[in-house]
């Protein structure tokens, strides 16, 4: 196995500035998502937990709502927190 240079293999901080922008932004999802914008962007390839490490070292995580039924009522629920399910 041969000596890599010090950086060969690794993001930057220039590159860890980019990557937090452009996950702040809510295009990063998914880890798998990191690793492609990475691997597009820098032709730098992570493994999985490669990037779970980077993505926790910078903090990041994943920032998508919930997901919510279809048929929910937003009002329903407020009047509930506020003392329960109102009838009319």
């Amino acid at each position: 196995m041969g000596v890599m240079p010090p950086d060969a293999g690794f993001l930057t901080e220039a590159q860890k500035v980019a990557l937090s922008e452009h996950s702040e932004a809510g295009t990063v999802k998914t880890v798998w998502d990191a690793i492609e914008w990475v691997k597009d962007k820098y032709g730098i390839e992570y493994s999985y937990e490669g990037m779970r490490g980077v993505l926790k070292r910078l903090r990041l995580n994943k920032k998508v709502p919930r997901p919510q039924h279809e048929k929910s009522d937003e009002n329903a629920q407020t009047a509930w927190k506020k003392g329960g399910l109102v009838t009319d």
